[in-house]
């Protein structure tokens, strides 16, 4: 009987373990995620604002035609 309880014991610590391990895991890729997320947001706004705001007059052309030959 002792001998299952050992098991058993061991048995849920290492289910401890692993699980303790997959929720780092977990937490490292939420992090990423949020990071990821964020970064696309901020890129996102820029260009947006650079589309909004970032419009100048365009400039004219100007074309220099050469001198008519005298005749």
């Amino acid at each position: 009987m002792s001998v299952n309880i050992e098991k058993m014991r061991f048995d849920m610590a290492e289910q401890q373990r692993q699980s303790a391990i997959q929720q780092s895991w977990e937490t490292r890729k939420f992090i990423v995620a949020a990071i990821v997320a964020v970064a696309a947001s901020v890129g996102a706004g820029v260009g947006i604002g650079n589309l909004i705001w970032g419009h100048r007059q365009p400039q004219p052309i100007v074309i220099q035609l050469p001198p008519q030959p005298k005749s």
